[in-house]
């Protein structure tokens, strides 16, 4: 699914990856895809999008200084999508900080790009997320993740210090990046 997301300073990432390995060690399967980029969805791209809307969306936030984001993760969380499929979540808190971002990115992207699920992504109705990429998301493999995330402290404080827009694809299980910019460190 293609979005605009923000992504992890490169030691956060491998902290979180190294959740993800431990878990597939753990279990001793790939139960968690772990070439995919951590990262937390701030608006969904239609993915009819062109090369003239990434440009677009890239010279729109190259025009603007967006700061670095401590990002707090404090639990985990869940939704189900149908009878066997779930969502399992790294949940962060939408700091005051975290909507300012948001609301500017929104503001800057919302009416010159083709959104999907702007019910769920807009700053008015936004729950932010770590989606944790599990590779059949089924009752018993979700469950099995929670049991073993329950063990850990899940009070991180993570920065995220670039957002890009890329594409998922779940049928093979790869991320693409269109292009990312960094984000600068916040003036006092």
């Amino acid at each position: 699914m293609p979005g605009i997301v923000l992504r992890l300073c490169k030691k956060d990432h491998l902290n979180i990856l190294k959740i993800y390995k431990n878990i597939n060690k753990d279990f001793d399967e790939d139960i968690i895809n772990i070439n995919q980029i951590p990262h937390v969805s701030l608006m969904r791209i239609q993915k009819d999008f062109t090369i003239k809307s990434i440009n677009n969306i890239e010279n729109i936030l190259n025009k603007t200084d967006l700061s670095k984001l401590n990002i707090k993760i404090n639990g985990i969380g869940m939704f189900k999508i149908n009878d066997n499929k779930y969502v399992l979540y790294f949940k962060t808190i939408y700091t005051d900080d975290f909507k300012f971002l948001h609301k500017k990115i929104w503001k800057l992207l919302g009416k010159k790009v083709d959104l999907l699920q702007e019910d769920k992504y807009s700053p008015s109705s936004f729950s932010p997320h770590l989606t944790i990429p599990i590779f059949n998301p089924n009752k018993r493999n979700v469950l099995k993740i929670i049991k073993y995330l329950m063990d850990l402290d899940l009070n991180l404080n993570i920065i995220s210090d670039k957002i890009s827009f890329i594409n998922t694809s779940k049928e093979i299980g790869k991320v693409k990046i269109y292009f990312t910019k960094n984000l600068i460190k916040k003036s006092i």
